[in-house]
């Protein structure tokens, strides 16, 4: 296709462009691609007056080719040729770059990529493309549908998944698009409805599996007609009962019980399935329902079963932690996602599979070795049988693979299968154990740095989040050059001031008075990446308080910035429900993208700034808790994000635990004052899934010490740092006789402080010397061995 394409275009000189290689080619097919984007292979750019004899040219060249339709573009005849009114390229303008098409009195228009055909009301209409057109205008009437869709439940490539009526009944239709959301073993959309479809047949009568009503073809795409069957996804079921949050021995009891009945459902499923000649092959806690009246359950989603009958194969796809790798028995990968799902009830962290296939032994036993979990004895006979169970799939697993681990002969992602053995004896050895894992970690690591969560490497290992600098730190090691270009990301977390802070203080060669004044001139609302952390950050530093005219600089900065707050808070972050996203790019709330975050930075310079920076710490701190709701009958107060609420360190409730230490007490709003006990209750959070600091047990257990001490607590750290000692069993991995994380889900090894070994080191240095604020237990770190070894000029002097 792409020679016949480029032949043509260049006979016609038209421009063009096309994906790089077929890696590229299959993920814009591919079924989690995003639906604007989908299906593109080759772009051209022709003038208008070469439509004429480019597209019946085209036509005549691909006929018999088949691909996906485009969703944002419209097909021109029966080849795969889509058209689309578009900008051709982005132009400059007083705002910067734009993307958009410009009409003819020059008016900007975006392109929104939508993912209908759309023609823009300015637009030239040439004459090759009337006749099509006026077709767009003057539609045939289309047969109706015989089920009637309410609810789109979700949308991707392969096509949409609705809630709908058919035949006087509630219904699920499936929607496979041709050619369309193609899977590692190349099958599209329809052919895997079309096999779902017969799987489901098979099943036909089996308890826990949904019936199918119906399969039709409606345009071109072909529609699963299954009936609905009531609950929720598993993890969501487990999220409104877990047994994490009880209050009391007998709910922990009765939430085992209720785990129990469901996991003895979901078995007899899957056995039955297995009788019938056929195994799942992506069983994961989405693809089981609960129905919480009952406990009823049903598995959902066939399209990657397979017949027993065809022997040891792989797995085509599955969610992180539940699948395995390698080739093996269709058995095999059904009773490791039960496995999974089991563990997930008593440890959710199951995302570490990833990284040991059979993690659940090592929690198996890591429980036992306790006392108590969940606040029950684990002699509880409730608890036994649930740990009990586990070991019986954990023994189905390994007898289906024959006693061999898939994954310990071969790398995954640059990681090594780890060692399940005790990394520690006792709890006072975590620090050396952790800042030996970062070492090691390092050594093990292939690249220029320590090893980091993927969301740093746009950030290139600088910064207090994911550089070097404060890691080097922590573990003692000789200090590596900052890079000086880094200026243009000053950030604290994700750029220079960060490294400063890392490396504790200035060195003759680290600051020139350009850099510096490009540092101070930094705007960005966020502690994370904007001015509030460079000032934070500044107020840090020993060599700056020392110099009476660079501190004067900074705390007319801080006066600048709270003037600015009060005046428009919610250009800082937004006032109401905040927004929901992954991606610390688009973060908008907390201590590190939020209100909160002002507050703390504003706070450092209460005791030499004005008035005002005082009403800003109070009016950002009243800001934040007004997008907290009250949980668990009033009992904890948490961010709220619509479908989620947010205890963490980064964005979330403990993050007070890190600013009000540092806030007089006069300065607190009432609403705060009120709650903080709900907020220290939203800390105690043993069914966290991941151990970092941002977002897992360490954040939330050092901003719970916080809190502790804001309301008076005596021996504020003792139980917090208790907590995460008896998490980090569970947590850790052993390497080389150190210990090691898994990131936040990231499927590897992580050392930086958001993430990884390095932050929850750091919340344990806070912890053992009682220092709460993040900025105060880096700067309580011994200094790096070259800090302050070059003299050069003053802050006041690289200032003028």
């Amino acid at each position: 296709m792409l020679n016949r394409v480029a032949t043509i275009a260049i006979r016609h000189r038209v421009v063009f462009k096309h994906l790089s290689d077929r890696a590229r080619f299959l993920a814009r097919n591919s079924k989690l691609c995003a639906r604007v984007h989908a299906g593109k292979f080759i772009t051209l750019y022709p003038a208008d007056d070469a439509l004429e004899s480019l597209l019946p040219a085209l036509e005549d060249a691909l006929i018999g080719f088949r691909g996906p339709y485009v969703l944002s573009d419209r097909r021109w005849d029966t080849a795969p040729i889509f058209l689309r009114y578009g900008a051709f390229r982005p132009v400059d303008g007083p705002d910067g770059r734009f993307v958009g098409l410009i009409t003819g009195d020059g008016t900007r228009v975006p392109d929104k990529r939508s993912l209908h055909f759309a023609v823009p009301d300015f637009a030239s209409r040439p004459a090759t493309l009337r006749a099509w057109l006026h077709e767009l205008e003057h539609p045939t009437p289309e047969t109706p549908l015989p089920f009637t869709a309410h609810q789109a439940l979700k949308f991707s490539n392969s096509g949409g998944t609705y809630s709908a009526d058919y035949d006087g009944r509630p219904v699920v239709v499936k929607e496979g698009r041709p050619s369309a959301g193609l899977d590692p073993l190349g099958r599209d959309a329809v052919h895997r409805l079309n096999h779902e479809h017969d799987v489901l047949t098979a099943f036909d009568g089996l308890p826990g599996i949904p019936r199918v009503l119906a399969r039709l073809t409606s345009w071109e795409n072909t529609f699963l007609i299954e009936e609905q069957v009531p609950g929720k996804p598993l993890h969501h079921w487990a999220s409104d009962q877990s047994a994490f949050r009880a209050t009391s021995q007998r709910d922990v009891e009765a939430r085992l019980i209720e785990q129990a009945a469901v996991l003895d459902a979901l078995e007899s499923a899957v056995e039955a399935m297995h009788r019938r000649g056929w195994a799942h092959m992506d069983i994961h806690v989405s693809n089981v329902l609960v129905d919480p009246s009952d406990l009823r359950v049903h598995l959902i989603d066939f399209e990657n079963a397979i017949r027993l009958e065809e022997g040891s194969c792989t797995q085509p796809m599955a969610a992180a932690g539940y699948g395995m790798s390698g080739c093996h028995q269709p058995e095999a990968f059904d009773f490791q996602g039960l496995r999974q799902i089991a563990l997930f009830l008593l440890w959710p962290a199951v995302g570490d599979a990833v990284l040991d296939l059979h993690r659940a032994d090592h929690v198996v036993a890591a429980i036992r070795a306790r006392s108590q979990y969940m606040g029950v004895p684990t002699s509880n006979p409730l608890l036994a049988a649930a740990l009990d169970r586990l070991d019986a799939l954990s023994a189905r697993v390994h007898a289906l693979l024959d006693g061999e681990n898939p994954l310990t002969e071969q790398d995954h992602s640059s990681q090594c299968i780890l060692d399940r053995s005790p990394v520690v004896n006792n709890k006072d050895e975590w620090e050396r154990a952790l800042s030996d894992g970062i070492t090691a970690a390092r050594k093990r690591y292939v690249g220029t740095g320590y090893p980091v969560h993927h969301h740093a490497l746009s950030r290139n290992w600088h910064g207090l989040g994911y550089g070097r600098s404060i890691l080097d730190r922590l573990t003692g090691s000789s200090p590596q050059p900052l890079g000086h270009t880094q200026t243009s990301l000053p950030g604290l977390f994700t750029g220079f001031v960060g490294d400063l802070v890392g490396r504790g203080g200035l060195t003759g060669s680290d600051l020139t008075s350009s850099m510096l004044s490009e540092i101070l001139n930094i705007e960005g609302p966020r502690v994370f990446d904007g001015l509030p952390g460079v000032l934070l950050g500044l107020a840090s530093l020993p060599e700056l308080h020392e110099d009476s005219g660079m501190w004067q600089a900074l705390s007319d900065r801080a006066a600048g910035l709270a003037r600015a707050y009060l005046r428009r808070p919610e250009d800082f972050a937004p006032v109401d429900t905040p927004t929901r996203t992954d991606s610390p790019d688009d973060h908008d709330s907390g201590l590190l993208y939020g209100h909160l975050g002002v507050a703390w930075a504003l706070s450092r310079f209460l005791n030499t700034g004005p008035a005002i920076i005082g009403d800003a710490c109070t009016q950002a701190l009243r800001a934040e808790l007004g997008r907290y709701i009250t949980v668990d009958e009033g009992r904890a107060l948490l961010l709220n994000q619509k479908s989620r609420t947010i205890p963490y360190l980064a964005m979330g409730s403990a993050g007070f635990g890190i600013v009000l230490p540092g806030i007089p007490r006069n300065l607190w709003p009432v609403e705060v004052t009120e709650n903080v006990s709900a907020l220290t209750a939203a800390c105690d959070a043993h069914g966290c899934v991941f151990p970092g600091l941002f977002n897992g047990m360490a954040g939330l257990q050092l901003g719970r010490a916080g809190l502790f001490h804001a309301a008076g607590v005596a021996n504020p750290s003792q139980e917090p740092r208790s907590v995460l000692t008896d998490a980090l069993d569970l947590f850790t991995f052993n390497l080389d006789g150190t210990a090691v994380v898994q990131g936040d889900g990231g499927g590897r090894i992580t050392t930086d402080l958001a993430t990884g070994g390095g932050g929850v080191l750091l919340a344990l240095r806070g912890l053992s010397t009682g220092i709460f604020d993040l900025i105060d237990i880096v700067s309580a770190l011994p200094a790096s061995s070259q800090t302050r070894e070059h003299p050069g000029p003053t802050p006041t002097e690289a200032l003028r």
